[in-house]
């Protein structure tokens, strides 16, 4: 499967890249990177590979391959970005929009429960203070990586000025995250502070010693 290993060897190359491994490409090819937290850090690193492309018909929307069959907790880490409206959309297609406080739509989520397919389509770019859609899709990325890897580590609990997000550990093993509707001013910090207070971001980007 020579597509699907070239593919994979150059998402490791660039994350040593991003890492600033010395010879990334060596790093990658002697296996080195199965080494990082120890060996313990492959399967959570695995879980936090999100697969998207643009949509070939809008340019504005992205479809994702998600490592988590959607549920009701991915709409939670979207609430940053406005309001979550489940009625305005087609329930086949699992479409649910996400509005400004003037009922503006800012952004439209298409995939049913129990699948890993999701659509994303950006009505608006300056989402949690995006200012292109570059940016504003990183944004995005960081939600569904914390939905598919939360390991209640609560950093986005902790800077929430507004005591608005909860996040539990379940009897099951799961986690539970939840934003108070009534509490998020929709700011967008917790969606900033991911790159630098995420828990298992930063276990993926730094080699334990």
């Amino acid at each position: 499967m020579y597509d699907k290993y070239y593919k994979w060897r150059e998402l490791l190359i660039n994350f040593a890249v991003q890492t600033d491994k010395i010879e990334p490409e060596k790093y990658v090819d002697e296996g080195s990177w199965k080494a990082r937290q120890g060996g313990n850090g492959l399967e959570m690193a695995q879980k936090s590979v999100i697969s998207f492309e643009p949509c070939a018909t809008e340019d504005s929307a992205f479809n994702y391959d998600l490592q988590k069959p959607i549920s009701e907790e991915l709409y939670e880490l979207f609430k940053p970005f406005g309001y979550i409206n489940k009625e305005l959309g087609n329930k086949r297609l699992g479409e649910v929009y996400i509005l400004d406080k003037t009922g503006r739509v800012v952004m439209i989520l298409q995939g049913r429960i129990g699948t890993t397919k999701l659509k994303v389509t950006l009505k608006k770019i300056n989402i949690a203070g995006a200012r292109s859609l570059q940016v504003a899709e990183k944004r995005i990325q960081c939600q569904i990586t914390k939905y598919q890897m939360c390991m209640s580590c609560r950093a986005c609990e902790g800077v929430c000025k507004h005591t608005a997000i909860s996040v539990k550990d379940l009897p099951d093993g799961t986690t539970e995250y939840k934003i108070d509707d009534e509490k998020c001013v929709r700011c967008g910090e917790c969606v900033g502070h991911f790159d630098a207070g995420c828990y298992m971001r930063k276990v993926l980007g730094i080699k334990r010693g």
